[in-house]
């Protein structure tokens, strides 16, 4: 599993209404599925619940950990568009 972790600077949308925790963690991994399961299990509420996005290969889900930092899980599905950020993690 790749993790990264982003500070929020100026970003409209997702997590704006924590000054408080203005970082996100963004987890890449193949083993999305489980990781789903796995945070469902410790009764992690989920803000988005885990799909295929409908515009980019991605399939994904995103919660708040017990202390309120927002958690993303992505998986970046075979597609000629995620060929460059495949290569970078070194999965093609």
């Amino acid at each position: 599993m790749d993790v990264f972790l982003m500070r929020k600077v100026g970003i409209k949308g997702w997590n704006e209404n924590s000054v408080s925790k203005p970082i996100w963690f963004s987890f890449i991994t193949e083993q999305i599925d489980a990781w789903y399961e796995h945070l469902l299990s410790k009764n992690l509420e989920m803000r988005e619940v885990l799909a295929d996005s409908e515009t980019i290969p991605v399939r994904a889900f995103v919660t708040n950990d017990t202390a309120g930092y927002f958690l993303e899980f992505d998986r970046f599905l075979p597609d000629e568009r995620n060929n460059t950020i495949l290569r970078l993690l070194g999965r093609k």
